[in-house]
């Protein structure tokens, strides 16, 4: 018996290792496409010994949905935040990057990284327009690429769909966790 809790110990720690050697990131965002195409992400994190696996689906630490997605996930149990807006389309629905609870809690120095990577883009895209449309599909180029987080008109009415959906009217507010983007934020103003 002792065996076999030495042995499950041991290959809990070894997936924790390998979990915490690598990062898992949606691809498809236009910031995402700009911090891949530059690099930034991945040679700040591998300094500290952390691969970035860029990727479109799969079991991903950071991935981009609407609010109402993020909505869906929490009423099905998933226990995520909305770290970031990657974007703001015509009708004012918002992209957002979401992160699960645990990974924020677990690795926030890493979650800055993704974050602080991101607003990078985001300046670098909507201070060269024609660069960026380069790198970027010319869809991506027009998009609002808000940053931070969603304004009272957006929570209002992801308040009204999380009411829809027997949740919390506040849940969207407290969905969206903005305390790693004041820390980037903060640092990047430095």
């Amino acid at each position: 018996m002792k065996q076999h809790l030495l042995r499950f110990a041991l290959l809990l720690a070894a997936s924790i290792s390998a979990q915490a050697a690598e990062i898992s990131i949606d691809s498809t965002s236009p910031a995402a496409t700009v911090v891949r195409h530059f690099g930034w992400l991945d040679a700040e994190l591998a300094s500290r010994g952390v691969q970035v696996r860029w990727a479109e689906e799969g079991k991903l630490d950071f991935t981009g949905a609407s609010g109402t997605a993020a909505l869906n996930a929490r009423a099905a149990g998933g226990a995520i935040k909305a770290v970031y807006v990657l974007w703001r389309d015509a009708t004012g629905n918002d992209q957002l990057l979401l992160a699960s609870e645990s990974f924020l809690n677990a690795r926030p120095q890493d979650a800055q990284a993704v974050i602080a990577a991101f607003e990078r883009a985001r300046n670098w895209i909507a201070a060269n327009p024609e660069d960026a449309a380069k790198v970027l599909t010319e869809g991506a180029t027009r998009r609002n690429l808000a940053g931070s987080r969603p304004g009272p008109a957006q929570l209002a009415a992801l308040g009204g769909k999380a009411r829809e959906l027997g949740l919390d009217a506040h849940l969207p507010g407290q969905l969206l966790d903005d305390s790693l983007v004041r820390a980037v934020m903060v640092g990047s103003t430095r």
